[in-house]
């Protein structure tokens, strides 16, 4: 109790002795100035996205066209593999990439019910929705 009271009387003294501060005569214009210096500084800046529209669009063809053909599960359409010629990967000795290439047939015997299929374009879709909505929201919020 005897602490407290002195706490109490000394904090009392720091108080009164100590002195008001009060800023240098042109701190407004300092403090001005650097707001101007700062506020031209982030309008220069001109943002750009790491990963442009053009390269979104060419993932997003890729991801569908790699969607659609592993959920028909049909492979007789796509005989591009088996006319490319992979001759020059035989004389490669520590490559030997043509034998399991050549089977176009791998994905023959996948097959995927319907209630995957939907279930995987309707989470795809809520995605890409989503990726959107947050999108504008993000680009909302720096403006």
């Amino acid at each position: 109790m005897k602490a407290d009271k002195n706490i109490e009387n000394f904090t009392k003294y720091i108080i009164n002795e100590a002195a008001i501060e009060s800023p240098s005569s042109d701190f407004l214009n300092k403090v001005m100035d650097s707001v101007k210096i700062e506020s031209e500084l982030s309008l220069s800046k001109k943002y750009q996205p790491l990963i442009s529209k053009k390269v979104w669009v060419l993932i997003a063809v890729a991801f569908i066209t790699l969607s659609i053909f592993l959920l028909t599960g049909s492979t007789e359409n796509y005989d591009l593999i088996s006319k490319v010629d992979f001759s020059l990967l035989d004389k490669l000795p520590s490559i030997n990439i043509f034998d399991t290439i050549s089977s176009v047939n791998i994905f023959k015997n996948i097959h995927f019910s319907n209630t995957f299929t939907f279930s995987f374009i309707f989470f795809s879709i809520l995605v890409f929705v989503q990726l959107f909505v947050i999108k504008n929201y993000i680009n909302k919020e720096i403006s």
